[in-house]
C-alpha cells in the first residue's frame, strides 16, 4: 500500500495519503468519513455490486485522527482515495473538516457525502447519476431507513427486507418518516446518510 506523508503547517494536522487512485474522470465521488469510531464499513461491500461500471465512481475515505481501520482494509480494493488527517486525539472531531478534505481530493463531477455503515441497493450510484442527468443544478438527499433491532449487530449482511421490518423505526409504508414529513423534515430526515 503506497503511503506519503505531508505535514500541514500552522495546524494540528499531520496528513497522510494512504492511497491515491489514478482514476481521472469518475462521474461520482462518494466521500465517507470516520473519526476512529466505525466498526463496519459495509457500504463498501455494496459498492462492489453496483449496476454502473466501476469507472463511473470513486470512493474517498477520510479519517480524522490517525487510525488505519482494519474494517476498511477488508475492502481496500474498493477504496480509491484514503486520507488520514492525523489530528491529535485531544481535539474533538469536526465532520466539516473531513468533508472538505474529501471534496478537495475528489475528481468526480458529483460529490456524495454519506454513511459508510449503510446498506445500498445495486442501483444506488445509478440513481445518483440519473438524478443529476435530469437536474444538474440540484441537491439530492436519499434518506436512510434505521433499524435498532440488536439481532443486526454486529452486522452480518442481512436481506434488505429483514432490515425494513422488525425494528425499523422509521418505515412508513415503504418510505422513511422523514421523507413523508411535511411539517418538520429538517429534524426527521437523516441528511448525513446520503447527500
Amino acid at each position: 500500500m503506497p503511503s506519503s506523508d505531508v505535514t500541514a503547517t500552522h495546524s494540528p494536522l499531520s496528513v497522510r495519503v494512504v492511497k491515491r487512485s489514478a482514476r481521472t474522470a469518475p462521474k461520482v465521488t462518494l466521500v465517507l468519513v470516520d473519526w476512529s469510531v466505525r466498526e463496519s464499513f459495509h457500504l463498501l461491500h455494496y459498492l462492489k455490486h453496483q449496476t454502473v461500471s466501476r469507472g463511473a465512481f470513486e470512493v474517498t475515505i477520510v479519517e480524522f485522527y490517525d487510525r488505519i481501520s482494519d474494517a476498511i482494509m477488508k475492502f481496500e480494493d474498493v477504496v480509491d482515495n484514503w486520507i488520514v488527517l492525523g489530528v491529535p486525539r485531544t481535539y474533538y472531531y469536526h465532520k466539516h473538516l473531513m468533508y472538505n478534505a474529501g471534496i478537495i481530493a475528489s475528481r468526480g463531477e458529483i460529490i456524495m457525502i454519506g454513511d459508510s455503515d449503510a446498506m445500498v441497493r445495486e442501483t444506488f450510484v445509478q440513481t445518483i447519476m440519473d438524478h443529476f442527468d435530469k437536474e444538474p443544478r440540484s441537491v439530492l438527499h436519499i434518506d436512510q431507513f434505521r433499524n435498532n433491532n440488536p439481532k443486526f449487530y454486529p452486522f452480518k449482511y442481512p436481506p434488505f427486507e429483514d432490515v425494513l421490518n422488525d425494528g425499523c423505526v422509521n418505515n412508513a409504508d415503504g418510505q422513511t418518516t422523514g421523507v413523508r414529513d411535511n411539517v418538520d423534515p429538517l429534524h426527521t430526515r437523516n441528511y448525513g446518510a446520503a447527500m
